[in-house]
């Protein structure tokens, strides 16, 4: 049977690097990263922390697809282990060209101390969801199978009426999984009769086992990015879009943390304002395209 299954894609951004600006030992963190933008100016970020008290760190959705105004994808970027620097015992240091800048600051106490809104994390996993693309896709022969490995990333399947169709898209890297669950199951589109339109719910888990549909899953570390998706079967064409209109529903327990999240509500409602639109169609040569895109109307 031939199943179409090639429509979402992952691709995971390597993890950053950086390297000490000071010789020796000089606390928790220490670290520096001289750069230069499009203009040529030379732009140097260093941050020197000293040791204190034990933190107790957390995981965020880093909301850095919020200010894309064209953005290719959905930027799923989390931050494990991580920690706001304290005003007390940090000293960082922003400069771009020949101008100075001072880190702002953060209105809550966490952890009981004043701090920047300079934040820092131990351990990320990047991932890109469903970059735009415009081009061929593929089509795969599959048999009886519940699962289906390609590049990579695996595919949960539940059979309706003889019919394979997508409970759950999952990739690992290392110690990370990033799994993409729909419900009800996403269908073969080389199937659907002209007239067809489907609504769903998916979900994308970050660090999740199982778990299905809108639900997150308590082993979801790193919460989920939850919303709807739509089907449409027109002649030779199908539209899918796929809308994360529900945001980023964390999994902290500290009350702390909890109130953060509430009160600033970037952090939870910047993927509300994505959308993803496909058109895929059947070509004369026997073959299937799509063209797909991403934006934010924020």
């Amino acid at each position: 049977m031939t199943f179409s299954i090639h429509f979402f894609t992952f691709f995971i951004g390597e993890r950053a690097s950086f390297w000490p600006f000071q010789a020796g030992f000089c606390g928790r963190l220490c670290s520096g990263i001289p750069i230069k933008d499009v203009r040529d100016r030379n732009i140097r970020l260093a941050v020197k922390e000293r040791a204190r008290k034990e933190k107790k760190p957390f995981t965020l959705l880093a909301p850095v697809g919020a200010i894309s105004k064209k953005p290719l994808s959905l930027p799923v970027y989390y931050m494990y282990q991580m920690s706001f620097a304290r005003k007390r015992h940090t000293e960082i240091v922003i400069s771009i060209g020949e101008k100075s800048h001072k880190p702002d600051g953060f209105f809550l106490p966490i952890e009981k101390s004043r701090n920047y809104f300079t934040r820092y994390a131990l351990d990320t996993f990047n991932v890109d969801v469903n970059p735009a693309r415009n081009g061929p896709i593929q089509t795969y022969e599959i048999g009886q199978d519940k699962h289906l490995e390609t590049d990579g990333i695996d595919y949960e399947l539940n059979w309706n009426n003889g019919y394979p169709e997508i409970m759950k898209i999952s990739l690992r890297r290392e110690q990370h999984i990033c799994a993409v669950t729909f419900s009800p199951s996403f269908p073969d589109l080389l199937t659907l009769k002209n007239g067809t339109l489907l609504i769903g719910d998916f979900c994308i888990l970050s660090n999740a086992e199982s778990g299905t549909g809108a639900n997150v899953d308590a082993g979801a570390t790193g919460g989920a990015i939850c919303g709807t998706y739509q089907i449409k079967k027109e002649q030779d064409e199908v539209s899918i879009k796929l809308h994360p209109g529900l945001g980023w529903r964390h999994n902290e327990k500290r009350l702390i943390i909890r109130f953060m999240f509430k009160v600033v509500k970037l952090f939870r409602d910047w993927p509300k304002s994505y959308s993803w639109d496909a058109k895929i169609t059947h070509n004369e040569k026997g073959g299937y395209s799509m063209d797909s895109f991403w934006k934010n109307v924020s």
